[in-house]
């Protein structure tokens, strides 16, 4: 796979040179990836910036809260604690998709701007999409 670096103004990671990039009023960058033909869902990496009073464990479960009653069939997987970042894995029923999402949530804080990056994935496409996942994860970084 080719990657290539995606910058702007505050943060910084690897993509891959095939994946569609694309921003919205909701997320400051949104990376898809390939999906086979039967598949509901493409993959995806989503970045958003939200300007929050809150400290980055309180907000953390803020996202909890509203998660468990707006998902359908939410169930939480894993949590991680890293050295400047939170993370969540979590399973819910996004109408008209026969198996349940996957998402996973990892969270940042730089200058009282929490950064949110989901990714998106189907347990079928669990292998490859970890992987590029980790490498786009691993290389973010604040500008």
């Amino acid at each position: 796979m080719t990657w290539m670096k995606f910058e702007v103004t505050t943060f910084a990671l690897d993509i891959p040179s095939t994946w569609l990039v694309k921003a919205t009023p909701q997320f400051q960058a949104m990376f898809i990836g390939k999906k086979q033909d039967d598949e509901p869902i493409f993959p995806s990496l989503t970045i958003a910036i939200m300007i929050s009073k809150d400290d980055l464990p309180t907000y953390f479960n803020q996202i909890a809260q509203v998660q468990t009653t707006e998902y359908p069939d939410y169930q939480i997987m894993d949590e991680t604690h890293g050295p400047a970042w939170i993370e969540r894995s979590y399973r819910w029923q996004y109408p008209g998709v026969p198996e349940r999402l996957i998402q996973r949530q990892r969270f940042y804080i730089d200058r009282n701007n929490i950064y949110t990056l989901t990714m998106t994935y189907l347990p079928s496409q669990t292998n490859a999409t970890q992987e590029t996942f980790a490498v786009m994860l691993n290389s973010f970084e604040f500008i």
